[in-house]
């Protein structure tokens, strides 16, 4: 099925409600909730250019790397946080450098993922706060391979049930996957 991480602080938050509603058959053991995760940050340490490894083999990144393996599609689901992904989901999105290098140092890409979607939602009535997830979320497409969709939901802080205000844009994006 899919990797899901949620990357909000608030598991029942308008990103949370609208994923569910876009997909509403997985069930909620299935979701990795990052702010739950011990997480090191990438520190550029550069142990992955010389083998296919990270230095922090210690840590919760080892329960999304195997669930990443057995999975096609990878699902983010976040608030806006400055324009981008919360920092709790930055920090993981950011040790998938070892991907990278895997991909392009050692010429071993992981060449499975074929969906990667994102959820989010933002507070503020402007498209624009979408922009640093936009590109971060091309760059993730870039690197897997992978068909990426990007989901947006604006206004969220004056909305009180975000599947009845959001239900056409819900069904729009429903119909493009």
């Amino acid at each position: 099925m899919a990797l899901i991480i949620n990357g909000s602080p608030n598991k029942q938050g308008a990103s949370m409600s609208l994923f569910k509603a876009l997909f509403p058959k997985i069930d909620e053991a299935e979701i990795l909730h990052a702010y739950d995760l011990n997480i090191h940050p990438c520190d550029d340490c550069r142990v992955c250019q010389k083998k296919i490894s990270c230095q922090y083999n210690d840590d919760d990144f080892s329960v999304i790397k195997d669930t990443l393996l057995q999975n096609d599609t990878i699902i983010l689901i976040s608030p806006v946080y400055f324009g981008s992904f919360t920092d709790q989901l930055l920090k993981i999105i950011n040790r998938f450098q070892q991907f990278f290098a895997q991909k392009f140092t050692h010429q071993a890409p992981l060449k499975h993922i074929k969906h990667i979607y994102v959820v989010a939602s933002c507070g503020a009535k402007n498209q624009e706060m979408f922009d640093g997830m936009a590109l971060s979320l091309k760059i993730l497409g870039s690197l897997f391979e992978a068909k990426t969709h990007l989901f947006t939901f604006t206004g969220a802080d004056q909305v009180k049930n975000y599947t009845q205000h959001y239900q056409t844009d819900i069904a729009h994006y429903k119909s493009q996957m």
